[in-house]
């Protein structure tokens, strides 16, 4: 195996190479570039691909900043500002952010402020004195008029009491009479409706009864107009030669009939038509 690539082998033919082609840089038109994109589609890898982070140095001045002090005093600092200086140029003067002057301006108004000499509870309360007579005698008189008024709230709240059982006992007696018209309502309506279903029911025998009535009086009437003619029938003379069993059927007939009739009479008499 040669090593070649650890050098140039023929260096003459290197020599009579020709040297590299100036570089040329080009930028494409909007439409060359649609073209190309049309061409050539964003594939899934292009489409994930993430800008990189971009990562920020703090400038060099920053660090001196936060390691630098304010030294001005309240004095100092008021004099700058009364010379028409900005908070903004004094931090920059002095090295150190604004809220560092913040602060410092906050400290000496709490230095400005009064402390308390003592707290409330330490100071030397001197003990009450003995009460005067005329506060002796408001109280006295506050006393029996509040004694007073307490007698007459329980008089009243008795009466309260009184009046409240009395409304109880009232309550209770319309209570049960509200219950006893319940109940007589309650049973006046159900004897009502009963009495209702049994009018129904002899309404209903009437109809029946009139309807059979109706149908006798018919067969009645039927067997009334049968027998007459039957009477009819009876009376009127036979031929000479009609034979003697005739009739006899005739008879037994009429007689048939006439007992069925007798029947029906009977049972309309009964029956109070």
């Amino acid at each position: 195996m040669s090593n070649w690539h650890y050098g140039i082998k023929r260096r003459e033919n290197e020599l009579k190479g020709s040297p590299p082609s100036p570089v040329t840089t080009t930028q494409l038109t909007p439409e060359e570039l649609e073209e190309i994109r049309l061409k050539y589609p964003a594939t899934k890898r292009d489409k994930a691909f993430k800008k990189p982070v971009e990562i920020k140095t703090r400038p060099k001045g920053d660090n001196d900043m936060a390691k630098a002090k304010f030294n001005l005093t309240e004095k100092q600092f008021n004099a700058e500002r009364a010379s028409g200086k900005t908070i903004g140029r004094i931090a920059e003067e002095q090295g150190v952010s604004e809220a560092t002057i913040y602060n410092h301006i906050s400290k000496w108004a709490e230095a400005r402020k009064p402390r308390q000499e003592k707290l409330l509870r330490e100071k030397d309360v001197s003990p009450p004195g003995p009460p005067s007579a005329e506060l002796l005698d408001k109280a006295e008189k506050e006393i029996e008029r509040l004694t007073t008024e307490v007698t007459q709230l329980k008089e009243h709240r008795d009466e309260m009491n009184k009046d409240n059982n009395r409304l109880c006992e009232l309550l209770k007696e319309v209570e049960q009479d509200r219950n006893e018209y319940k109940r007589m309502f309650e049973s006046g309506y159900k004897l009502s409706q009963d009495q209702t279903a049994k009018i129904s029911e002899h309404l209903a025998t009437i109809n029946s009864l009139r309807e059979h009535g109706d149908s006798l009086i018919e067969e009645n009437n039927r067997l009334t107009d049968r027998i007459a003619e039957l009477e009819e029938h009876v009376f009127q003379p036979e031929p000479v030669n009609a034979a003697p069993i005739s009739e006899v059927l005739r008879l037994d007939t009429a007689i048939q009939d006439l007992t069925r009739a007798r029947w029906i009479l009977n049972r309309l008499s009964a029956s109070g038509e």
